[in-house]
C-alpha cells in the first residue's frame, strides 16, 4: 500500500493530470487507478497530496479510455469517477476529457454544456486567463460541427443556426485534420493557404497549456505539412490552433488529434 501511495505523491508532483503513461506499463497503471479509486471511495483522511494524486489517476483512467477510441467506456468512468473527484484542477480536466467523448459521440449539445460550465466557473472568479482551456474546447466543438454541415455551402453553427461558408472562420486558410489521428509516433498538421499570410499553429493540452508551437510568422500561400514527432508529446489528447491574418482579420480553426503509448 505505501507503494501505491508513493506513486500517487509522484503523479500529483509531476501535475500529469492526463499522463498516466509515466508510471510504466499499462497492467501497473490500471492497478494503481484500482488502488486510487479504492483509497478515495474509503473516506479515509488522505494528505492533500496523496488526495490529489488519487484524483488524477481517474483523471488519467478516462483519458486513457478516450484516447484508445473506447468513448462508450470514457463516459461509464466519468460517471464513475465524478463523485469521487473533488479537486478543483482534477474536476475541471475530467469534465472537459467528457466533454471531448461527447463530441466523439456526436452529442455536442452535452459536450457544449460541460464547457459552458468549467468556462462560467472560472470567469467569475475572474481567472480568465485559465478559461482559455475551455474556451480552446468550446471552437474544437464549434468546428467539428463546421466539418458535419449538412447543407452544401453552409456550415452548423451552434444550436442548429447555419450560416455562409463565405463567413465563417478560416475563409481563405484550412487547417487539416492531423494524421494519422490516433497516432503512436509522428503527426503531420497540415495547413492550406489561399494566400500569404502572418500565421501560427499552436498544440495545447486539454487545459489549455501551450505545449508546443509548429509555426509561427509568414507563411507563403499553398499547402504546409507541418510536423510533430510523438516524441515532443506525452500520451494524451490535444488540441492544434491555427489562426492566420492581422488584426480584426484575424481568424481561427481548431482540431483535435490523440497521441497513444
Amino acid at each position: 500500500e505505501e507503494g501505491v501511495r508513493e506513486a500517487l505523491r509522484v503523479l500529483y508532483a509531476a501535475q500529469r493530470l492526463d499522463r498516466a503513461d509515466a508510471l510504466g506499463e499499462h497492467t501497473e497503471t490500471m492497478a494503481l487507478v484500482a488502488s486510487a479509486r479504492a483509497l478515495l471511495a474509503g473516506g479515509d483522511a488522505l494528505s492533500a497530496e496523496l488526495r490529489d494524486g488519487a484524483e488524477a489517476a481517474l483523471v488519467a483512467e478516462v483519458a486513457d479510455a478516450l484516447r484508445h477510441g473506447a468513448y462508450d467506456e470514457a463516459e461509464n468512468l466519468v460517471a464513475q469517477n465524478e463523485s469521487l473527484v473533488s479537486g478543483e484542477e482534477a474536476g475541471r480536466s475530467l469534465s472537459l476529457h467528457a466533454a471531448m467523448a461527447d463530441e466523439a459521440a456526436g452529442r455536442f449539445e452535452a459536450a457544449f454544456a460541460r464547457v459552458d460550465r468549467v468556462r462560467a466557473a472560472l470567469e467569475g472568479e475572474g481567472r480568465f486567463e485559465e478559461a482559455e482551456g475551455p474556451a480552446l474546447v468550446a471552437a474544437m466543438l464549434e468546428d467539428r460541427m463546421a466539418d458535419g454541415a449538412r447543407a452544401p455551402g453552409n456550415i452548423v453553427a451552434r444550436g442548429g443556426q447555419t450560416q455562409s461558408r463565405a463567413d465563417a472562420p478560416g475563409e481563405g486558410f484550412w487547417l487539416l485534420a492531423p494524421h494519422p489521428n490516433p497516432t503512436r509516433g509522428r503527426v503531420t498538421v497540415p495547413v492550406v493557404l489561399g494566400d500569404a499570410a502572418e500565421v501560427s499553429v499552436v498544440v495545447y493540452d486539454v487545459l489549455g497549456r501551450e505545449v508546443v508551437r509548429l509555426a509561427e510568422g509568414h507563411l507563403a500561400a499553398g499547402r504546409h505539412d507541418l510536423a510533430l514527432d510523438r516524441a515532443a508529446l506525452p500520451a494524451g489528447v490535444y488540441l492544434v490552433r491555427m489562426e492566420a491574418g492581422r488584426g480584426a482579420a484575424r481568424q481561427a480553426v481548431t482540431r483535435r488529434f490523440t497521441v497513444l503509448r
